[in-house]
């Protein structure tokens, strides 16, 4: 399954491994909000791909990945893997000495271990 964040990028992914994408995913309503939604029967006892990447807009692509999380898990999936390409906030990856700072790449991280995820990859984090 994938968001909005790189489509072209999960379709050949699906394609490659010979299966194909879940036909719903996410919307945003007039506000703003976003929105997940996957027939159940599609995720009961399965184990769960999400292909997301959470680059820009990083707020609603890493939202969409919390949304599509939570959908599998109230399903009742097995586990969800979270393939993230990019994953935005990597470069707040330490404590600066002197200011309030905060370590949002923790932080997100244990936003997604909050939600369920069993497992991310990740693609060439922040490194330095």
């Amino acid at each position: 399954m994938t968001g909005n964040s790189n489509k072209p990028l999960a379709e050949s992914v699906a394609k490659a491994l010979g299966v194909e994408l879940l036909a719903e995913g996410c919307w945003s309503f007039a506000d703003g909000e976003v929105y997940a939604r996957f027939k159940a029967k599609d995720v009961i006892g399965k184990d769960c791909y999400i292909i997301q990447s959470t680059c820009r807009p990083v707020n609603d692509s890493f939202m969409e990945l919390i949304a599509m999380v939570s959908a599998c898990k109230r399903a009742g999936c097995r586990s969800v893997t979270a393939i993230v390409p990019y994953y935005g906030y990597a470069r707040c990856d330490r404590r600066f000495t002197g200011d309030a700072q905060p370590i949002s790449a923790a932080d997100t991280t244990q936003i997604l271990e909050f939600m369920g995820v069993n497992r991310v990859v990740a693609v060439d984090l922040h490194v330095s």
